[in-house]
């Protein structure tokens, strides 16, 4: 069977799945194109059909809620949605993307948040599942978005017996520190790293994970060994039930260098993306992005490693 690695060397994407060189672009309008909500569906069902044309990629999905004027919910980007998942067949995978927006009165901003939906049809009918960076959520909006999208795919199937399963894969959502901020401009020239948390961009990791390994289906302690495994190469990684079991403070959090990983990876992730599709004319750039991406400056991060669970981080075009 084909291994996730074979598939990005078959797509000549970058970073190297063996994690030894990754190009990455000097800013984030690459970054900003993959995840704009114009390219986010268009960008993964184009990988997918390359990568393993048996996934779906559902339509993304927005749903706004407004307590200030009741709890108004509004459910967008579901036509055509009950057709789509119903002609999965048997054993295969629909990934999709649900950005999550929630005003309060006691919030000057309305709160944003990006998850991952999968379903899958199995003998038993089809499973859905959400992959939430946050993993279990505390604050009450955090609470009610696995019921609020819940609900609207019951409506949106027809179903009222629909269950949806909520995949905890541990907290990894991070605003980047000022050190991580300082190590990315010094060491690598990468500015205008965006002040906000990064769900929406393990929303799309994790979609294009799930998309590589669809063969194992969607697996919570899977995607906490991508992560902590195969990205930072920890050495040691808390599987769903270790870490629901977990006390506190045992969960050892991001250092400054992990995020500046994670954040290359990511930015490398897209920029391969883009460039791989670079001639299909259906993609349409985020605004900002005037030049093709082949022209977009970029430079060549070297991952190599020392006793410490760190990795040490080269620009190796220096």
């Amino acid at each position: 069977m084909e291994t996730r690695a074979q598939r990005f060397h078959h797509l000549e994407f970058l970073p190297d799945p063996r994690g030894e060189h990754w190009i990455v672009p000097l800013n984030e309008r690459v970054m900003a194109s993959v995840l704009h909500s114009q390219n986010f569906t268009t960008v993964l069902t184009k990988i997918a059909r390359l990568v393993d044309p048996t996934v779906t990629v559902l339509p993304t999905v927005t749903v706004e809620v407004d307590t200030k004027n009741g709890g108004s919910v509004e459910f967008h980007g579901v036509s055509g949605m009950s057709a789509i998942i119903n002609g999965l067949s048997k054993g295969r995978l629909g990934i999709g993307h649900v950005g999550f927006y929630y005003a309060e009165p006691s919030r000057p901003k309305r709160v944003a948040h990006a998850v991952t939906l999968v379903v899958k049809h199995t003998k038993a009918g089809k499973q859905y599942y959400l992959v939430d960076a946050n993993g279990r959520m505390t604050e009450d909006w955090g609470r009610q978005m696995p019921i609020i999208v819940e609900d609207g795919l019951r409506q949106v199937m027809n179903d009222p017996n629909l269950d949806l399963h909520v995949f905890d894969t541990n907290n990894a959502n991070f605003k980047p520190t000022q050190e991580t901020r300082t190590f990315l401009e010094e060491e690598f020239g990468i500015i205008n790293v965006p002040d906000l948390a990064l769900c929406n961009t393990f929303a799309f990791c994790y979609a294009f994970e799930l998309i590589c390994t669809s063969e194992v289906g969607p697996d919570a302690d899977r995607l906490t060994r991508f992560l902590y495994r195969d990205l930072l190469r920890r050495s040691k990684i808390y599987t769903q039930e270790q870490y629901l079991a977990r006390e506190e403070g045992t969960v050892r959090e991001f250092t400054p260098r992990e995020e500046a990983e994670i954040m290359l990876y990511t930015r490398a992730l897209a920029f391969g993306m883009l460039r791989h599709l670079l001639p299909d004319q259906d993609i349409p750039l985020f605004p900002d992005v005037a030049q093709p991406i082949a022209s977009e400056p970029t430079v060549t991060v070297r991952r190599t490693w020392v006793s410490s669970p760190e990795p040490r981080l080269e620009n190796v075009n220096r």
